[in-house]
Order: C-alpha cells, then structure tokens, then sequence
C-alpha cells in the first residue's frame, strides 16, 4: 500500500494509542484495515475491534473499507452481516501467519455493543465526532487492558478529523504532550494525500473561514474568533 508521509508517520508508531488527527479525504481511514492486519499479525493472532461513532457511518465506511481490502484485495476472508465481523479464512490466517483471527465491528453509540470481548488492538474511527462518548472509549480501552495472544494490552489506533473539544481533545490530543503518555498525534493535511485536487484546496480556502478550513482541510482543533475552549 502507497503511503504518503502522514500516514508513514502512524504506520511507524510505536506509542501504544497513535492518532491521525488530520484533514477529510487525507487518507485517515484507508490505513486503517492494514494497520488493523498487521496488528493481528504481531500480536500472534486474536480479535480486533473496529469502532464507528454510528451504525451507519459503520455500515456505510468502515465495513466496506475493510471488505475491500481483506477481501477484495487480499482475498483473506469474507464478511458475516448477520454478526457483524470478518471471519478469516484458513488462507487469510495462513497469510497472517496466526492460527486464528476475526474482528468484530461496534459503533460508539452503544457502548454495550463493544462489551463481551477482548481484543488484541482497536481502531477508533471519526473519535472526535460528538456521538463518540467517553463511555464507548473507556469499553474500547477495557477489551484491549489484555490479551491473551500476546500477554500484553492492546494498542488502539485513532483516526479523525477534528470536531467538537471533547473526552478526544482533552484525552488524546492534549495528552499527547507529555511523552509518558504514550501518546502519538500525527497531523496531516488534505494535500498531503497525492490525489487531492489542489484547486479544491485553494478554492475551498477562499469559501470557508479560516477556522472551518483548519479544521476540515488541515486538521487543526479550531474555533471560531471569539469562543473560548
């Protein structure tokens, strides 16, 4: 897979929560299944938990991401609707080089539908959105306290644009300062991705104010002049 500098930063990490923090259409989410796989891999297989703030951001993105990498691509295994989870096939695990591996798919809205699980590591997509509770996150952080597979907590990978100065703000971002935290932020912006069109950029630069822009097109926590955090 082609990365571009951003997403090289995340895919190099070795801090136990990583963040792309960065702009929409930058590549956030694409990472996201491969570095979910490779998780799985290192961690000598197991479960892993994908989570959306939604059922339909969920069903709509993150499944088919996935399907289209695990499945149409790599041909490792096929998705149960029914469950809710990809199933690797023997083929898949033989890829991996582990014995056994699904990954269950959650949505934050119901943090009871992350529960009953442990999980070798988490992706966390659109945290920063509203509908991404601190309850769902503290169910997230519970399912990968331990594995069984590898004898150690799970890593949990973050990707989002920002939005609203919640639990993600202060618990992520901010954290992310102290180098105890084993936090990393990796901020990219729209261009950086290889096929974003430089006339929309500079176009929507002209249409939006400059704190909607950092936010949506350069991944920066901002407010509009005036509003205090």
């Amino acid at each position: 897979y082609p990365l571009h500098e951003g997403q090289r930063t995340v895919w190099q990490s070795d801090a136990t929560d990583v963040a792309a923090i960065a702009a929409a259409r930058s590549g956030k989410t694409a990472l996201g299944p491969w570095w979910v796989a490779r998780e799985i891999q290192r961690s000598g297989g197991g479960d892993a938990l994908i989570v959306g703030p939604t059922y339909p951001l969920m069903d709509r993105r993150l499944v088919p991401e996935c399907v289209s990498v695990w499945d149409h691509k790599l041909d490792m295994g096929e998705y149960k609707a029914g469950r809710r989870c990809f199933v690797f096939s023997q083929k898949g695990l033989s890829k991996l080089g582990v014995k056994s591996a699904t990954v269950w798919f959650g949505f934050a809205e119901d943090p009871e539908s992350l529960e009953s699980m442990e999980a070798t590591c988490a992706w966390c997509d659109e945290a920063g959105q509203s509908k991404f509770s601190r309850e769902a996150i503290e169910a997230v952080r519970r399912r990968v306290s331990f594995s069984g597979m590898s004898g150690k907590a799970g890593r949990i990978f973050y990707s989002t644009t920002p939005y609203s100065f919640n639990w993600f703000k202060t618990d992520i971002h901010d954290r992310s300062a102290d180098p105890e935290s084993r936090i990393q932020v990796v901020n990219y912006i729209a261009t950086d991705h290889p096929l974003f069109p430089k006339e929309e950029w500079d176009r929507m630069e002209k249409i939006l104010p400059k704190w909607k822009f950092d936010m949506m097109y350069r991944g920066l926590f901002t407010r509009p002049a005036g509003q205090g955090f």
